[in-house]
């Protein structure tokens, strides 16, 4: 390995979310602490095979890893960190994560603590929402309070039509409720859209419906009002350790590294 190790980044930056541009930006703040030249390749799979004296083109990759990736990095030696818990490979590979199974106790004893004692949630076809979902109902129920689930598509409203079955959905969910309750959304967006559901129907955020909803993305939670009570994931934390777990790799390939959770 080079004095100046080659790190590619590979994290669908094209997107604003903080899981991704937090995440982009903690590896930056190790990048720079140790030296290191980032690269953002979003292709990095398909480029890996250059050859840069000889040898990979890069030391070393933090990504949100996919099933390419992860041959082609195995079969030339060059270690890679996972960011992303649904990734087809995430068990394949050493990676850095939320903590969603303490992040949905949180929430759920925020609701808690305001005397709330009727809930529901709802969640993508996403693992990290899974997780979540699961660790904020079983702190519910066993306060002795029921939970009712609702799940939907990973892009719900991704055209006009699936949108209006995403509603129809989230309706038919919205009638087996019993005010006041406590609501768990996976997502900003969508808990913005369950808070304008919720005004068609007469009733107040967050004196009727008390929401907890996505990752803390500002614009989205404060605006319009109400504001979202909403959870920082820690983000730039998980772009930080995986640079501090890609570092290891680095410096003793081969060896194995079980994945790390952030508290």
């Amino acid at each position: 390995m080079p004095d100046r190790p080659r790190v590619a980044l590979m994290l669908d930056l094209k997107w604003s979310f903080k899981r991704h541009s937090a995440m982009f930006a903690g590896t930056q703040q190790y990048a720079r602490e140790h030296g290191w030249e980032s690269i953002i390749d979003e292709y990095v799979a398909e480029n890996l095979t250059a050859r840069r004296g000889g040898e990979s083109l890069y030391d070393g990759i933090i990504a949100r890893a996919n099933k390419k990736l992860a041959s082609r990095s195995k079969r030339l030696g060059v270690p890679v960190v996972n960011v992303w818990l649904t990734s087809p490979v995430w068990e394949q590979l050493p990676g850095v994560f939320a903590d969603f199974v303490a992040a949905g106790r949180m929430r759920a004893e925020h609701l808690l603590n305001r005397g709330l004692r009727r809930f529901a949630t709802m969640a993508r076809e996403d693992r990290g929402a899974k997780i979540e979902v699961k660790a904020f109902s079983e702190t519910v129920q066993a306060a002795g309070c029921s939970c009712l689930p609702v799940r939907l598509p990973l892009d719900p409203t991704r055209t006009y039509a699936s949108q209006v079955k995403s509603e129809q959905r989230i309706n038919a969910w919205m009638d087996k409720w019993e005010l006041s309750i406590g609501v768990f959304i996976y997502g900003d967006d969508l808990g913005r859209l369950v808070i304008q559901m919720c005004h068609r129907r007469g009733w107040r955020v967050p004196q009727d419906v008390a929401i907890v909803a996505g990752a803390n993305e500002e614009a989205i939670c404060e605006h319009p009002r109400p504001s979202i009570t909403s959870m920082e994931l820690g983000y730039g934390r998980i772009g930080y350790e995986a640079g501090q777990l890609l570092d290891q790799l680095m410096q003793r390939r081969g060896k194995s590294t079980k994945a790390r959770h952030t508290p």
